[in-house]
C-alpha cells in the first residue's frame, strides 16, 4: 500500500511524504505506482524550477519520497502543492484503500 501525508500549515500545504507500494500489480507494471510517483517527483522538481520557495527532498530507492518547504510558500509553489493534493486524493478515490491512504497533518 501508498502512504501519502500531506503535510499543512495554518490550512496551507507545505510538503507531503510518499512510501510504499501499492501492489496494484508486478513491478513494471504497477499503474498506480507510477502514478503516485510521477506526480510526487514532478511536483518537487517543478517547485524547485518554477518558483523561488526552496525545498527540503528525501528520496531512497524503496519508494520514499519527503519533500517540505520550510520559508514562507509563493503563490506558484502553493498552486503545485495543492495540485499534489487534488491529483493524490482522485488517485485514491479511483483506486480506493487497497492501494492508497491519503491523510492529512498539521506541521
Amino acid at each position: 500500500m501508498i502512504k501519502i501525508k500531506i503535510f499543512t500549515k495554518n490550512t496551507k500545504t507545505c510538503g507531503y511524504e510518499i512510501s510504499g507500494h501499492a501492489g496494484y500489480a508486478i513491478e513494471g507494471k504497477d499503474i498506480v505506482c507510477a502514478a503516485i510517483s510521477v506526480l510526487g517527483i514532478n511536483t518537487a522538481n517543478a517547485i524547485d524550477a518554477l518558483t523561488e520557495t526552496p525545498i527540503q527532498a528525501q528520496v531512497d530507492e524503496s519508494g520514499y519520497l519527503k519533500v517540505m518547504l520550510t520559508t514562507t510558500i509563493d503563490s506558484k509553489a502553493q498552486v503545485l502543492l495543492d495540485a499534489f493534493s487534488l491529483g493524490a486524493q482522485e488517485i485514491y478515490n479511483d483506486y480506493g484503500k487497497t492501494y492508497i491512504h491519503v491523510e492529512f497533518e498539521e506541521v
